[in-house]
């Protein structure tokens, strides 16, 4: 499947959504709540079939993405509890998520336009 074949509006308000999501994991304001509390994982199967971060990466679950990096690294943290980023090195791979989903947002809108 190709990122063209995903990508349409309610699928781009959705990724803006997880943006917005983790850039409040950044400022404190929300914890990742995982598939719960993902506007893609709420708007799409979470078989993953038609998730442009899937579609991306070829791997379901967010595998292949930096956010594995950042559950491993935060189920592991003994600082932060709970999906917080309040850490430097969790809040790092916070923002490296964010700056990889806003390269995917990026990379969608021009396949879809």
């Amino acid at each position: 499947m190709w990122i063209e074949q995903v990508v349409n509006q309610e699928t781009l308000d959705a990724l803006d959504g997880a943006i917005k999501k983790w850039e409040q994991i950044v400022d404190g304001s929300q914890a990742d709540g995982g598939i719960a509390d993902c506007p893609l994982c709420v708007l799409l199967d979470t078989l993953c079939r038609t998730c442009p971060i899937a579609v991306q990466t070829g791997r379901r679950g967010c595998y292949g993405s930096p956010y594995t990096d950042w559950r491993g690294l935060n189920d592991d943290c003994e600082i932060c509890e709970n999906g917080y980023a309040n850490c430097e090195p969790c809040n790092a791979a916070a923002n490296k998520l964010i700056d990889w989903l806003r390269e995917l947002r990026n990379h969608c809108s021009k396949e879809g336009s």
